[in-house]
């Protein structure tokens, strides 16, 4: 064992799990036979964790950097959040552990190995993209056929359209599973994937955003502006007029019902429940918002807010948003020095696109997020 351990093969097997992870991420079915929300890929989390730590333990990596201390108070307060909401705080713990250690195992790995490792993370994160897009593509068009595509998930949702893609994933998750990926493709395609692949990807990601009909589509489209427009002027007038966009899509109730839109409502609900807990919230696991649905006077029921710092404030205080923005900003701060990479530049392009994203859906919880600051991080260290 402890020749294992001081040999290269400990630190190629932590890669070779950070690698499964990555390309499987974004399978939610079939789920383990366990009551918890948790997928098969977090298996290859935990064995990228332990072999990472045997790594550090043996200095053949450096520990993370200032993220570490950032990640460690998250998961502090997210405790603490919960042991005053009298809530379950080991769901909490282990939920909000398991992201940070996603984080700071990325950030280690890629800070520490060869570019290929960096690259190899990018290949399976797009690859496990295609894969969740294109099945979601085809039970969509089952579904649209008038199939039965149990136990799939259909891709219908809010708008009623069975043709969203679906199928392995929720089809908010399809959307946002593709979003970084696009402008990895985009800006650096023909070198991670070769030419012919290279135009595969573009066109499968681009149809998983485009039929999939989510707000990650103002993201793609923000992304797609930072990384082609040079203006100024032009770039800025792109980002007003997708926020005015996406408030009104808020607004905006396909039901027709004369009122505000479902989002909204939540975020006004959530907001109340913000006002009245701003410290330490209502409890990591609770539901924030109480809203009639698809009516507003049709029964209650519970929901998170469809916006990351809300959701984050109302769950678990303010400190705790406080810190994931903190997160958001030290990578983008590290990652722009590395914009005159191709790939540097579609980390910092992604970050932004997937912060934009933040205002229409709770991705606090996404693996793919931790994913990408802890690839970004680790990318503008060894970098730099």
């Amino acid at each position: 064992m402890k020749r294992l351990c001081s040999s290269p093969v400990i630190i190629r097997l932590a890669s070779l799990a950070l690698l499964v992870f990555a390309a499987t991420m974004g399978f939610d079915l079939p789920r383990p036979p366990i009551r918890a929300h948790a997928a098969w890929a977090d298996l290859a989390l935990v064995a990228a964790a332990l072999f990472s730590a045997l790594a550090w333990a043996t200095r053949r990596w450096p520990p993370a950097g200032g993220s570490l201390a950032l990640v460690a108070a998250f998961v502090g307060w997210t405790a603490l959040a919960a042991l005053h909401s009298g809530g379950s705080v080991l769901v909490a713990v282990l939920g909000a552990a398991a992201l940070g250690v996603l984080l700071v195992v990325t950030e280690m790995a890629t800070r520490a190995e060869r570019d290929a490792l960096c690259d190899g993370l990018v290949r399976a994160w797009i690859y496990g993209a295609l894969a969740v897009g294109t099945i979601g593509i085809i039970v969509g068009a089952a579904a649209q056929l008038g199939m039965d595509v149990s136990p799939l998930h259909r891709g219908d949702g809010e708008l009623g359209l069975a043709f969203r893609p679906a199928g392995l994933q929720r089809v908010g998750l399809v959307a946002e599973l593709a979003l970084v990926p696009l402008f990895f493709v985009v800006s650096d395609g023909a070198r991670l994937l070769g030419r012919r692949m290279h135009l595969v990807a573009l066109t499968v990601l681009s149809v998983v955003l485009v039929a999939g009909l989510t707000r990650s589509l103002l993201a793609a489209a923000l992304g797609l502006v930072l990384l082609r427009v040079r203006s100024r002027a032009l770039r800025a007038g792109a980002v007003v007029a997708l926020v005015v966009v996406a408030l009104v899509a808020m607004r905006f109730d396909i039901h027709g019902s004369g009122t505000a839109g479902i989002r909204w409502r939540i975020a006004a609900s959530a907001l109340d429940q913000a006002r009245a807990h701003p410290l330490v919230g209502i409890g990591p696991t609770a539901d924030v918002a109480w809203v009639g649905w698809p009516q507003p006077d049709d029964p209650p029921r519970g929901w998170n807010a469809h916006l990351t710092l809300l959701d984050l404030v109302a769950h678990a205080g303010l400190p705790a948003a406080i810190l994931f923005v903190l997160l958001f900003a030290h990578a983008i701060a590290r990652v722009r020095a590395v914009r005159d990479t191709p790939l540097g530049t579609a980390l910092w392009v992604g970050l932004w696109a997937t912060a934009f994203d933040s205002f229409s859906v709770d991705l606090e919880h996404f693996r793919h997020v931790w994913l990408l600051l802890g690839l970004a991080l680790g990318f503008a260290a060894r970098r730099t």
